[in-house]
């Protein structure tokens, strides 16, 4: 019968690997799906990817794979249904329970944690785009209508809130990821002309990240980590309209009145950054 599997690390196949991937690499078939990694199995070909990971479709001949690339809708479906669970309830939430919330089997992630995987890749995909969209177009009016949607964020957020405060390996990987996204969109941004420039793009980005990230943990630590599905999308309305006129206000004309600190600052630091666009050439 065949079946699927979802390499989330992608690794070689740790069993009778020289083998398998000699006698298949022999075969006509073995030729026309060498890829980086070893086919783990003979009659075994790629169907396709999700977030990044290999599905492999066993006991499936070529003109079969076209069918089996269905089965990412299903990987597509559970991901969905373990980011609300695990927004939910943590990550104690078992495995058991996610199947239960998409009608499906979870086997498509070898483990639990080849599913957060797959969740935060999810996640760090939802949030780039959003922060792309905003930054890049620098407009109200894309501002104002990603306002008017806000609550159907709210399980993201929620399930990025829960990783932070998990912590652990995968919430480092996680937050690390978010902070490499944002510095790339605001680099987009710099060139748009939507944004100023820095004197450490790559720190300006982590302080942001760690800025946005810390409050909201905060704030659901203290009002939302225990409330219902929708009375936590509520709660998110009330934070981002009680935040959003302070934080653009603090982006847009800055807080302090004139420069005395940072340049004190950049005279007291050992081999200070110089300013953005300056000419650092000699004379």
């Amino acid at each position: 019968m065949a079946g699927v599997h979802v390499d989330s690390a992608c690794p070689p196949w740790p069993r009778r690997r020289r083998q398998v991937a000699a006698d298949v690499r022999q075969s006509r078939r073995g030729r026309e799906l060498s890829t980086r990694w070893p086919v783990p199995c003979p009659g075994t070909a790629i169907a396709g990817s999700l977030n990044g990971c290999l599905i492999w479709c066993r006991g499936v001949g070529r003109r079969d794979v076209g069918k089996a690339r269905g089965e990412l809708a299903t990987a597509s479906r559970i991901r969905d249904a373990a980011i609300s669970r695990f927004a939910r309830e943590g990550f104690g939430a078992g495995l058991r329970a996610i199947a239960a919330d998409a009608g499906l089997i979870v086997h498509h992630f070898g483990s639990k944690d080849g599913l957060r995987r797959a969740c935060d890749e999810q996640v760090l995909t939802v949030m780039r785009e959003q922060k792309a969209k905003t930054l890049t177009a620098g407009t109200g009016t894309t501002l104002l209508a990603q306002l008017a949607e806000v609550e159907q964020y709210a399980p993201i957020v929620r399930y990025l809130l829960r990783s932070m405060q998990a912590g652990g390996e995968l919430a480092a990987t996680l937050i690390e990821h978010m902070i490499a996204d944002a510095e790339e969109y605001l680099s987009t941004s710099e060139s748009a002309g939507v944004i100023k420039p820095s004197r450490e793009p790559a720190a300006r980005a982590r302080y942001l990240a760690y800025q946005a990230t810390g409050s909201m943990v905060l704030w659901f630590t203290l009002h939302g980590a225990d409330a219902a599905p929708d009375q936590f999308a509520a709660l998110f309305r009330r934070y981002i309209d009680d935040l959003t006129l302070p934080a653009l206000e603090l982006f847009t004309e800055g807080l302090l009145v004139d420069r005395s600190m940072l340049d004190e600052y950049l005279m007291y630091v050992p081999d200070p950054p110089a300013a953005p666009g300056a000419d650092t050439a000699a004379p």
